[in-house]
């Protein structure tokens, strides 16, 4: 039981950063010069540097609710993993914006919004990234293997 629990909670974490890189590369290659720079720099960048906050609460959340809800039905931990990975979204979008107002001290700086912006469309990206990880891990990964009648039944019947 512990080990599928760490290996659910590694997949999720695992998958949701490397679909959210894939989406930020992909996005990132319409300003590039190099195409390996969008993939190497500008992705990780942006992705770890907007949102990072929501990466390691999701983390966080994610193995909490995976520990707590080891025993509860496979739906209880999509539905919990879910509303984790948009309570960290929402945390991030609200730090930067507490960050953005405090740095600019209230005032109408088009840098400031243009960075909550691009912080935004990022957790969209992570947001889609999340949910696909999530759903692919319990649903389709770690899902329950069906019960083995048929080998029951082949030798109970005459041959």
């Amino acid at each position: 039981m512990a080990r599928r629990i760490a290996l659910e909670i590694v997949l999720i974490v695992v998958i949701t950063v490397a679909i959210a890189w894939l989406i930020l590369g992909v996005i990132s290659l319409a300003e590039a010069v190099d195409p390996l720079a969008a993939f190497v720099d500008q992705a990780p960048r942006l992705m770890f540097g907007l949102l990072g906050i929501a990466i390691g609460l999701f983390v966080v959340f994610v193995t909490i609710g995976s520990i707590a809800l080891r025993r509860r039905p496979r739906r209880a931990r999509i539905v919990a993993h879910l509303v984790a990975l948009v309570i960290a979204i929402v945390i991030n979008v609200a730090l930067l914006t507490l960050v953005t107002v405090a740095v600019n001290g209230g005032g109408a700086d088009s840098w400031g919004m243009l960075v909550l912006v691009i912080a935004g469309a990022a957790s969209v990206t992570l947001l889609v990234a999340g949910i696909t990880a999530i759903l692919l891990v319990n649903l389709v990964i770690l899902r329950p293997k069906p019960a083995q009648s048929a080998p029951a039944e082949a030798e109970n019947s005459p041959s």
